[in-house]
């Protein structure tokens, strides 16, 4: 087939089958971004990002050169409605209710609070204009003797599109969510009856209470599920006056998530049809489905760029597949003719992989599935 008329048969059909990717632009959804069981992030500190890129183009600008290299794991497992995320020696207790993802409560070595009016996490669609807002009241115990009353509010503005770089790599339709979390914390021996206030600068403090602002800022990239970027910055007001306590960045690149996390399907396929709208793509589509009659092992040499398949066909068709990259990037592609029965192909990749991981995504007789090979 002419590769032109292949290239327009797949656009086509991209567009016919991918009415989410827009979507996916504008908005966080469910099932694009919601947390799913099991997963683990590595996630690496780098210096402060400010959310404020000084240019008004929203063109945000992040280092990776190791310098302040130290990793932080993120864990997280679901049984149900219940979410827990474990994250440098903190348990933090979640509920999924309806739309909306609430927090509970955490607890570490020193600290536990349990929420009983829960803070609000996120709620899904988050589309850029979003703006969400509300308070939340617990209590708790600090060392095991002193107890705690916290109250506050949280708000989530999904207000900016941009793009992420550093000089190498560069991130598109990226969606900054900014969350801020407001809270005072007291002893609950010393506990009036009080009422949360928006403006922290009318509050008077004293050593018994603690007024804390912290803010999160989410980069979030078209078809990756978790973001790329997270930026935190946390301030105390002491005597009226507002003081930084500090402010740090961690990093999750998207071949990171690719190597650390099972294989996505839903933000794979959004990120091929991108590239294949870009027209980056030659050959092949990806939809992972459940039924699929081939059993595939496939293996990487680095050396020579080529693909070791080796696979069981339960049924008689021609098996397509094409390899691409972390990024969805397609590195080469074939077609084997066969019966049912047990075989070993060589596919030689015509371009060197720009991630440690690849995909490689199979189409026999209108089934499809991909895997991944690290």
């Amino acid at each position: 087939m002419n590769n032109r008329i292949f290239k327009a048969l797949l656009l086509l059909f991209c567009m016919q089958q991918g009415a989410n990717v827009e979507a996916q632009v504008m908005a966080l959804t469910r099932n694009y971004n919601s947390i799913r069981d099991g997963d683990i992030l590595v996630k690496k500190q780098i210096p402060f990002v400010s959310p404020i890129d000084g240019t008004g183009k929203n063109i945000w600008h992040f280092s990776n050169d190791g310098r302040m290299a130290k990793e932080y794991k993120v864990a997280y497992e679901i049984a149900n409605d219940s979410i827990l995320s474990v994250e440098n020696g903190t348990c933090y207790f979640m509920q999924s209710i309806e739309d909306s993802i609430y927090m509970m409560g955490y607890e570490n070595k020193t600290t536990q609070i349990q929420y009983s009016q829960p803070r609000l996490e996120i709620k899904y669609p988050l589309t850029i204009g979003d703006s969400l807002s509300s308070t939340f009241e617990g209590t708790g115990v600090y060392c095991g003797k002193i107890h705690l009353s916290v109250r506050g509010r949280n708000t989530i503005v999904a207000d900016q599109l941009g793009m992420l770089t550093n000089g190498v790599d560069t991130f598109l339709n990226v969606l900054l969510v900014h969350k801020q979390i407001g809270m005072i914390q007291r002893k609950m021996n010393e506990i009036v009856p009080y009422a949360y206030t928006d403006a922290i600068d009318s509050d008077t403090t004293s050593g018994e209470m603690k007024h804390i602002v912290e803010d999160h800022y989410l980069w979030y990239g078209e078809g990756w599920r978790y973001p790329i970027l997270e930026s935190v910055e946390s301030h105390a007001l002491q005597d009226g006056v507002k003081k930084r306590i500090f402010g740090t960045s961690f990093l999750y690149l998207p071949d990171w998530q690719e190597m650390d996390l099972p294989f996505d399907s839903e933000n794979n396929w959004v990120r091929f049809q991108q590239n294949v709208k870009d027209g980056m793509a030659d050959n092949g589509m990806s939809q992972q489905e459940i039924e699929f009659p081939v059993s595939m092992s496939a293996s990487y040499d680095k050396v020579s760029q080529r693909l070791v398949l080796e696979y069981s066909q339960r049924e008689q068709g021609v098996l397509k597949v094409i390899a691409c990259d972390a990024f969805a990037r397609p590195l080469g592609s074939s077609s084997y003719e066969h019966s049912a029965g047990a075989y070993k192909h060589i596919l030689q990749l015509g371009n060197r992989p720009s991630s440690n991981v690849l995909v490689l995504h199979m189409e026999i007789n209108g089934n499809k599935h991909s895997i991944k090979i690290k």
